[in-house]
């Protein structure tokens, strides 16, 4: 069971890097979210394939967001609901690596264990875990991708 959640949590991992991505490239504004998951270079079976994104600007409260601290710089700009799967991300602007750094210090200091880690000079990766919780925090630029998974709602 832990082998397969921890391959879902890379995958997830690796999704929230392209949700990232796919970020960069959109006025902050607006999302076309007329695209197609191929022209986003999401594959159709990836829980994101069918999630639209929704441009916001507070925090939400959900059971997913309950379970992490909000970033103290910042602001949000993106999230992708896909609790149906188990699953929420929040793409958060305005944000330097230092102070990436310390909110991922925080989410340590309230009991998360840093899993993985992967950076350099401009981007990093975090995958972090608390009981059924995973965190995966991609920095690049001024934004991070918060992609939380809770491994008690995945369905294998």
């Amino acid at each position: 069971m832990r082998k397969i959640v921890c391959r879902q949590v890379a995958i997830g991992m690796t999704l929230g890097v392209l949700v990232f991505l796919s970020g960069c490239a959109e006025d902050s504004n607006t999302v076309d979210s007329s695209r197609s998951s191929a022209e986003s270079g999401l594959s159709e079976s990836s829980w994101l394939a069918g999630v639209e994104p929704e441009v916001v600007s507070e925090w939400p409260e959900n059971d997913f967001t309950g379970n992490i601290l909000k970033p103290e710089v910042g602001e949000i700009s993106i999230v992708y609901d896909g609790s149906e799967e188990g699953r929420f991300a929040i793409d958060w602007a305005g944000i330097d690596q230092e102070s990436s750094n310390a909110y991922v210090d925080s989410l340590k200091e309230h009991g998360y264990t840093e899993i993985e880690y992967e950076g350099n000079d401009v981007s990093a990766g975090t995958m972090l875990q608390k009981d059924n919780i995973y965190l995966n925090i991609a920095y690049s630029g001024e934004n991070i991708v918060i992609l939380i998974t809770d491994a008690d709602r995945i369905e294998e």
